[in-house]
Order: C-alpha cells, then sequence, then structure tokens
C-alpha cells in the first residue's frame, strides 16, 4: 500500500514538471493557480468526501466526483497538448471512453474545438460528462463495440476510470452491468460534420474492437490517439492496432509509456498519411 503511494506521488509530481515547463499557450499563473486547486481539494475531499464537487478550472466550471478529479484532468493536458500542432482550431473530435469529460474538456479549453461527441458507457459517469461536455447532445450512454448484442462493464473497485468490458489481472472489481452497444460507424452515419479531424480512444483494453467497429469511419479521420495495450488483457494488443491502423494508410507519430518498469500500457498518435481528407 505505501509502494503504490509513493508510485502515485511520483507520478503526480512528474505531472506536475511536465504540466509546469512543457505546455504551451497556459499563462504561469493559470498552471500555478491549478496546481494549488488540485493539491488542496485532494486533502480537502479525503476528509468531507462530498458526492460531487465542482471547481473553476481555467475560468469554466469542472465538476468531478473523486479525490482524483483535477489530477486526472491535469493528466489529460500533460498526455495530449502535443495535438494541438496536428488539429486545426474549430475541430470536429470524438472521444470514446470520454468518462467524465476530462479530455471533452481539454479539448474545448485547450484545442478549441467546435463539436466533440464523447462517448460513454458508465450512466454516473455519462451525467456528470453532461455537466462537462460542450453539447450534452453530443454525449452518448453507450459502448462501443463490433457486438451487436450488449456488453458487460465491469466496475474497478480502485477507480471509474479502470473500469472495463475486459477484466484484467491486475485489478479487483466491485460489480458489473450490462450496457448497449453502438459501432463508430453508426456514430459516423449520425454525424452531420466531416472530416473527423480527431478520434480519441481510450477504453481500458478494448480499443482494438472499438476501431474495428469502425473501418469506414476511420479512413475520413485525420488523426487518431489511441491508448494501447501491452502488458495487460485486451482485444487486440499494441501490435495488433498498430498493424491495423498502417495497414489504413496511418502513419505512427507519436509513442509515449509512462511506466518503463510495467508497461501496461502506452498512448500512441497516428495521423492518416493519405491523400487530404476533403469535408
Amino acid at each position: 500500500m505505501l509502494r503504490r503511494m509513493l508510485n502515485m506521488f511520483y507520478g503526480s509530481l512528474r505531472y506536475d514538471y511536465i504540466f509546469l515547463f512543457r505546455i504551451p499557450d497556459l499563462k504561469t499563473k493559470e498552471k500555478v493557480s491549478f496546481l494549488i486547486k488540485k493539491y488542496f481539494h485532494f486533502f480537502i475531499d479525503l476528509i468531507r468526501k462530498p458526492p460531487l464537487k465542482r471547481e473553476s478550472i481555467f475560468g469554466k466550471p469542472f465538476y468531478y466526483d473523486d479525490i482524483y478529479g483535477l489530477t486526472s484532468l491535469q493528466r489529460v493536458y500533460c498526455e495530449h497538448y502535443g495535438l494541438k500542432k496536428m488539429i486545426p482550431i474549430n475541430s470536429v473530435i470524438i472521444d470514446v471512453g470520454a468518462h467524465i469529460g476530462q479530455f471533452n474538456f481539454f479539448c474545448s479549453h485547450y484545442l478549441q474545438a467546435r463539436r466533440i461527441i464523447s462517448i460513454e458507457p458508465q450512466h454516473n459517469c455519462y451525467e456528470i460528462l453532461k455537466l462537462n461536455a460542450c453539447e450534452s447532445k453530443d454525449c452518448i450512454n453507450m459502448a462501443v463495440s463490433t457486438s451487436s448484442d450488449d456488453v458487460t462493464i465491469h466496475y474497478s473497485k480502485t477507480s471509474s476510470q479502470l473500469s472495463t468490458t475486459i477484466k484484467s489481472s491486475q485489478d479487483m472489481y466491485e460489480g458489473s452491468m450490462d450496457v448497449e452497444t453502438v459501432t463508430l460507424d453508426d456514430i459516423a452515419e449520425g454525424m452531420e460534420s466531416y472530416p473527423v479531424d480527431l478520434l480519441k480512444v481510450d477504453t481500458e483494453g478494448s480499443e482494438y474492437d472499438v476501431l474495428c467497429s469502425g473501418m469506414h469511419m476511420i479512413s475520413k479521420v485525420r488523426v487518431i490517439a489511441v491508448e494501447t495495450s501491452i502488458l495487460r488483457e485486451s482485444s487486440g494488443n499494441i501490435f495488433k492496432t498498430g498493424t491495423l491502423l498502417e495497414s489504413n494508410h496511418f502513419i505512427l507519430r507519436e509513442l509515449d509509456c509512462f511506466s518503463a518498469i510495467n508497461p501496461f500500457m502506452a498512448n500512441a498518435v497516428f495521423e492518416n498519411g493519405s491523400a487530404p481528407i476533403q469535408p
């Protein structure tokens, strides 16, 4: 337990360094204010544990429901700020595995996206996602899968962010629930705006299955940011995911594994290498 706490503290400090010194286009005053709020609320929420919290971040309200809420928002900025060089302003983004809307918040504030479609199967997270999203009508309470039947979500005891359709031997679970499914191609058919500038997929092991559900749709995506599986159970590991995307003309631009000791996953960014996509 102590070792885990120390690892979390070390990881938090690492994100603090990246947040302060590597992320452009944020004022130093804004960064310092964020870090003060992050640590203040972490220790306060350990004591009072309110069911839903609200804080003003970069002039916008952000809602969360556990002590790691601001830390998880910071992690999104630290891991994805490089997308700003690849994504145009007023972009269209699809976020699969949206959780409570951390990435939605980041896309609206930092990437200055025009439209963000967020998909999250956990109902409790979905309700908070709607509070954090630019447009609640662009939030979908379903799981993305190739399956036409319902899939089972297993709820992690550690964090709702780790809940998944594919159980991991590295985690413990406190229950499960069947949820409706939708494919990426189905989502694309219901959209009025093309092309999709960014597809982000973070579904704790089922990313390969998610991508396979949208083989027609991904051909019209400019950039794909996907969490790839290494030493964890998955529908398809980093090699299968990379092969799938490369066979569809995507080029690997970034690969970031935040743990060299036990690399369970790595964040990968692929760019469509085919001819420029026309709206």
